[in-house]
Order: structure tokens, then C-alpha cells, then sequence
């Protein structure tokens, strides 16, 4: 009855073990996801800025073109078409630059949850671990006992 009782703790103690290499092994694919959602929030980041520079000098462009369309009626028209260009270019952009904003704040959201659930997967293994010890230190009180 002893030695069943000590394989039964072994193969618990074995049994939490595999546990909790399993929650490690999830805890580090959460950290790796965690890093890339954070990448990828940089990215859009770094890309929406690059949108709203690219918006600052299309509307800089269009006040230039603005100011040439004082000329004859001809460059006039010309310069007017060209602004139309550049506005649409313009609503391009901001359209882009509002897709690339969410895109980040999808990303901050999805890195927030993957920070949550690597924290609940660190709480998990802890408890593992705990219980293992817990294991661990009653079967050698029964080994004590059995010598």
C-alpha cells in the first residue's frame, strides 16, 4: 500500500511536471506573439506617420498649385485639375492613414490580451509548482514515516 501510495505521488509530482512545461511552452509562444502584435503596432505606426507626411506635402503641393492658378485661364485650368489630383491623393491618404489607426489600435489591443493571457499562464504554472512541492514534500513525510 506504501509503494502504490509513493508511485501514485511520483506519477502526480510527473503528471504536474508535464503541466507545467506545457504552461511554459504557451507562456513563451504568448511572449513571441506579444512581440510581434508590439512590431506590428510599431510598423502601423511608423507607416500612419509616414501618411500624414506624405498628406502635409500633397496639401503644401495643392496651396502651391493654388497660387498658380492667378495665371491665364488655360494654366488655370490646368492647375485645377491638378489640385483635384492631389485632393483625391490627399482623401487617399487619410483614408489610408484612419485604416492604418485602427490597425493600431487593434494591435495594442491584441498585444494587451496577449499579455493577459501569458500572465494567467504564469499564475497557472506557479500553482503547478506549488502543488508539485506540495506533492513532493508529502511523499518524502511517507517515505519518513516508511523507514
Amino acid at each position: 500500500a506504501e509503494e502504490a501510495k509513493a508511485k501514485a505521488a511520483e506519477e502526480r509530482a510527473e503528471a504536474y511536471r508535464r503541466a507545467r512545461e506545457q504552461a511554459e511552452a504557451k507562456a513563451a509562444v504568448e511572449a513571441a506573439a506579444r512581440v510581434r502584435a508590439a512590431k506590428e503596432a510599431k510598423a502601423a505606426e511608423e507607416r500612419a506617420e509616414a501618411y500624414q507626411k506624405a498628406r502635409k506635402e500633397i496639401e503644401a503641393k495643392a496651396a502651391e498649385e493654388a497660387a498658380a492658378k492667378s495665371a491665364e485661364e488655360a494654366k488655370a485650368k490646368a492647375a485645377e485639375e491638378r489640385a483635384e489630383a492631389y485632393r483625391r491623393a490627399r482623401e487617399q491618404a487619410e483614408a489610408k492613414a484612419a485604416v492604418e489607426a485602427a490597425a493600431r489600435v487593434r494591435a495594442a489591443k491584441e498585444a494587451k490580451a496577449a499579455e493577459e493571457r501569458a500572465e494567467a499562464y504564469q499564475k497557472a504554472r506557479k500553482e503547478i509548482e506549488a502543488k508539485a512541492a506540495e506533492e513532493a514534500a508529502a511523499k518524502s513525510a511517507e517515505e519518513a514515516k516508511a523507514k
